[in-house]
């Protein structure tokens, strides 16, 4: 899992701000996606990660349930391969 900044702020459509860590970017059956960690919650959010050009992303929500669960189970598998080394 490739890691990026340490801390994004993502600015929502309803104008909230919200700062998150990064946990860490991964690909998934052809697409990237990120993990990122809610520090007052201590809850890791899923999302689509797309690289626009060589500094700049975008992120974008995981628009169906299959999608996400398969997101999420590639995630488990990493870091299950994370703890056992």
């Amino acid at each position: 899992m490739a890691e990026k900044d340490e801390h994004i702020t993502i600015e929502y459509d309803d104008g909230t701000v919200k700062e998150w860590a990064v946990v860490g970017v991964f690909d998934a059956e052809g697409r990237e996606y990120i993990a990122l960690l809610d520090e007052d919650t201590e809850e890791i959010y899923l999302y689509r990660y797309i690289q626009t050009d060589e500094d700049s992303y975008d992120i974008d929500e995981i628009p169906t349930d299959e999608e996400f669960d398969m997101a999420y189970d590639v995630f488990e598998e990493i870091l299950e391969e994370k703890e056992e080394d």
